[in-house]
């Protein structure tokens, strides 16, 4: 999963229009969520850490991602409507995420 997220960012920088810079960052929104709930996920499965070091490493973890997909689609994510179109794009919880 982190692969293909390196290979979209890479792609998304590439791109000239920035309006489809945009759509692609959206378009990323679920796979930013895929991965972080797989980290979860995985680390719980694994029972390395407490509950609460593995959600606050799975946070820091999409925020960092989610930096780098702003400043490829040169997107501030501070004062526009990046954060809310993320959201948007991004799956609704189900039943099993609410219980994790």
């Amino acid at each position: 999963m982190r692969c293909m997220f390196e290979k979209q960012v890479e792609l998304l920088s590439a791109e000239k229009s920035l309006n489809m810079r945009h759509e692609t960052a959206v378009a990323l929104a679920p796979l930013l969520h895929e991965y972080q709930t797989t980290y979860l996920e995985i680390g719980r499965m694994l029972r390395l850490v407490d509950d609460d070091v593995l959600s606050a490493r799975a946070n820091l973890i999409w925020q960092e991602m989610t930096e780098e997909v702003s400043a490829a689609a040169e997107w501030p994510r501070h004062g526009g409507d990046f954060w809310v179109k993320m959201v948007e794009a991004m799956p609704s919880p189900t039943y099993d995420d609410k219980a994790a």
